[in-house]
């Protein structure tokens, strides 16, 4: 389980998408919609094979990316 937090200005529809290393969708979570301030989200990755992947957190227009290792 990868977890990170998400600090929004005012409440926002939240989701996260996860990319393989090649670029593939492997996995979208609907996070709905979040208060303002600082909130904790996870990723449960139990279902991925071994590797590098990044995620992509969107809230409305914005987006913020990083990486993850599953092992």
């Amino acid at each position: 389980v990868t977890r990170f937090d998400v600090n929004l200005k005012k409440s926002s529809d939240v989701s996260v998408e996860v990319y393989s290393v090649v670029g593939k969708l492997v996995k979208t979570i609907d996070a709905g919609t979040l208060n303002a301030g600082v909130n904790n989200l996870s990723i449960d990755a139990s279902d991925l094979a071994a590797g590098l992947y990044t995620y992509t957190v969107k809230v409305g227009n914005e987006k913020l990316s990083n990486t993850m290792i599953v092992k």
